[in-house]
C-alpha cells in the first residue's frame, strides 16, 4: 500500500478558516468587531499566504535555521496585520 502524500495547503487552509471563524463569531456577539466582506477576503488571503509560506519553510529548512526564519516571517505577518488594522506607521496600507 502506498502512503498518500498530503498537500502543503491543508494546514494553512484550516488555520485560515479557524481564525476567520473566530472573527466572524466575535462580529456576531459584539459591536466592537465590524468587518466587511472585503476585510474577510483580505484577512483570509493574508493569513493563507503567510501560513503557506510558514509550512513550506518549515518543511524545507534545516532544523537549526528553521525556528529563526519561521519566527521572522511571523513577525513580518504581525507587523503587516497591525499596519493594515490600525495604521501604526501611517502608510497607504492603513486605508485611511
Amino acid at each position: 500500500m502506498q502512503k498518500q502524500k498530503h498537500s502543503v495547503f491543508w494546514w494553512p487552509m484550516w488555520i485560515t478558516v479557524a481564525v476567520l471563524l473566530v472573527v466572524f463569531l466575535a462580529s456576531l456577539l459584539s459591536d466592537q468587531v465590524m468587518w466587511s466582506i472585503y476585510d474577510f477576503l483580505i484577512g483570509g488571503g493574508l493569513i493563507f499566504v503567510f501560513a503557506t509560506i510558514e509550512v513550506i519553510l518549515w518543511n524545507k529548512l534545516k532544523s537549526q535555521h528553521r525556528l529563526f526564519v519561521v519566527l521572522f516571517v511571523l513577525l513580518v505577518f504581525l507587523i503587516l496585520w497591525a499596519e493594515m488594522a490600525v495604521g501604526l506607521f501611517d502608510s497607504p496600507l492603513a486605508g485611511s
